[in-house]
C-alpha cells in the first residue's frame, strides 16, 4: 500500500469485505480505523509510512500476547467462542 491517505487504493478491497469507516484522522499520521463485527468485532487501523503509532501497536500486541489469559478473554463482547478458544 502507498499511503493511508490514497483511500481508492484499499477502500474497496475492505469495503466488500464488510469494514466501515469509523474514523478519518488525516492529521494524526493519516490515521483511519475500519470497524467489522460480523463474525468476529475487529478494529483495523490504517496509519501513513514510516508512523511512530505503528510501533506503539506493535508494542501493544507484543504484551497483550504475552500476558496471561483470563477465563472471560474466551468469549468474545456478544457472547462467540474466540478462535483460539475454541482449539
Amino acid at each position: 500500500m502507498g499511503t493511508a491517505s490514497d483511500e481508492d487504493a484499499y477502500l474497496p478491497t475492505l469495503e466488500s469485505l464488510g469494514y466501515v469507516l469509523t474514523v478519518r484522522e488525516p492529521s494524526f499520521h493519516e490515521h483511519r480505523c475500519r470497524k467489522l463485527t460480523d463474525p468476529w468485532v475487529v478494529n483495523l487501523h490504517v496509519l501513513g509510512q514510516n508512523c511512530p503509532e505503528v510501533i506503539r501497536h506493535r508494542m501493544f500486541r507484543e504484551l497483550a500476547a504475552c500476558a496471561p489469559r483470563r477465563p472471560r478473554a474466551t468469549r468474545t463482547r456478544n457472547g462467540r467462542r474466540c478462535p483460539e478458544a475454541a482449539t
